[in-house]
């Protein structure tokens, strides 16, 4: 989820009454990700925003201004097993706007798993550096609260804001509110890295849904497998047998199309597998990268989520170094 995105022109457009085009407004767009956003108008640009990967298409995610409509408040759905997983994203102006707002709302609104966003608001809480604890961050913990979520502490804390202008002091405004954690992959991290130019170090969060919320099954024929072999074979075996003498009417050929579909379809559901495609289906999966999951998953200790990304990135570049090696070979 981004906050205080490039809203602007973008490029312009053919236009049927302008000869300079049509200017497209709008953020950054990318094939694999979905952007969610309030209605801009005018006067009030929105500030906030959510990316939705396509890999959670099934999760149907949905942009709910029924519950809360202001351009500031965003309310993401994920549906998992007919329930829904609410995230918000918000941006809090220095008058404390989404934050009153929150609260007053706060009875109409339902349990959330996310809350984050630049709040704008100080408090000894989340910045040692301050030394008062006002009423607008006492509103917003109380909200959290009832909302289901509590502040989650960075696991590499320091300032978030940093201003261009080093004159000015660095702080804490920007929050992440969740569920109780049950490790600290699940908290928050500033991710240096990825600061560039901003004044805000960004933030990651991974929230734990379970894999059965996100199963996506299809059925395959394995190319170049036995299972191919004999599908190929059944079908024109088949096909030889199908009464061709008579094409000469319409209706002679739209039997013939139908019985060649109908034995497409047989031969199709008895010769393939149905499998379900995970965030780990990948030809380079290993035994060693199972049986590092599986530990990780039942101490969920930071060494053992170290040593299974070993086991990942070793997989990786064994495979790919064997598929390099066979196509150096076969080429020469």
């Amino acid at each position: 989820m981004d906050k205080e995105l490039p809203w602007h022109s973008i490029r312009c457009t053919i236009s049927t009454s302008s000869p300079e085009g049509n200017e497209v407004v709008g953020a950054p767009k990318h094939p694999d990700w979905l952007y969610m956003v309030h209605p801009p108008t005018p006067d009030s640009p929105p500030h906030i925003m959510a990316y939705v990967h396509k890999c959670l298409l099934k999760l149907r995610p949905a942009l709910w201004r029924d519950l809360i409509n202001h351009h500031n408040v965003l309310v993401l759905s994920l549906f998992s097993r007919g329930e829904p997983l609410n995230l918000m994203n918000i941006y809090s102006d220095d008058i404390h706007m989404a934050i009153n707002l929150l609260s007053k709302e706060v009875d109409a609104l339902p349990t959330f798993i996310y809350i984050g966003g630049d709040f704008n608001c100080h408090s000894l809480v989340w910045d040692p550096s301050v030394d008062h604890h006002h009423t607008s961050a006492i509103s917003l913990l109380e909200t959290a609260s009832d909302l289901g979520v509590e502040w989650a502490r960075s696991t590499n804390a320091a300032n978030i804001h940093v201003p261009h202008n080093m004159d000015l002091e660095g702080s804490v405004i920007d929050l992440m509110f969740t569920q109780a954690p049950n490790s600290d992959l699940h908290l928050p991290r500033l991710d240096h890295l990825q600061k560039g130019l901003l004044d805000h170090i960004p933030m990651v969060l991974s929230l734990p849904i379970m894999a059965s919320s996100i199963r996506v099954t299809c059925t395959v024929l394995p190319r170049e497998s036995d299972e191919e072999v004999a599908f190929l074979t059944d079908v024109g075996c088949l096909f030889l047998d199908l009464d061709t003498s008579d094409l000469l009417t319409p209706d002679w050929i739209e039997a013939v199309v139908l019985a060649m579909a109908d034995i497409f379809f047989w031969m199709w559901t008895t010769h393939t597998k149905m499998i379900t495609i995970m965030n780990r289906s990948k030809l380079w999966w290993t035994d060693e990268c199972s049986a590092a999951k599986a530990q990780y998953q039942e101490t969920g200790a930071r060494a053992d989520w170290t040593a299974f990304c070993w086991a990942t990135r070793q997989a990786k570049r064994d495979f790919f170094d064997e598929c390099i090696t066979k196509v150096a070979t076969e080429n020469q």
